[in-house]
């Protein structure tokens, strides 16, 4: 009798555990859906910023080529 109720003991253990950790894993999903939104709009400011960097760069160049451009003779 004691090796059944000991093992119904563990059983409620491992479902108390189980219950932890199924809302460990929805409250991380959350995280991560959230980061991973704010990550897509993070890449699309950056994509905007130097879009404007290259046209800034191009815009205050005297022949029109950007610094980074090699002339055509390289």
């Amino acid at each position: 009798m004691q090796e059944l109720e000991r093992a119904i003991e563990r059983i409620d253990e491992l479902e108390v555990r189980l219950t932890f950790q199924e809302d460990l894993i929805q409250e991380l999903n959350q995280v991560i859906s959230s980061q991973d939104s704010l990550l897509i709009k993070l890449q699309e400011q950056m994509r905007l910023l130097l879009e404007k960097h290259r046209e800034l760069e191009f815009r205050l160049s005297d022949d029109g080529e950007t610094p980074d451009e090699r002339p055509p003779h390289y």
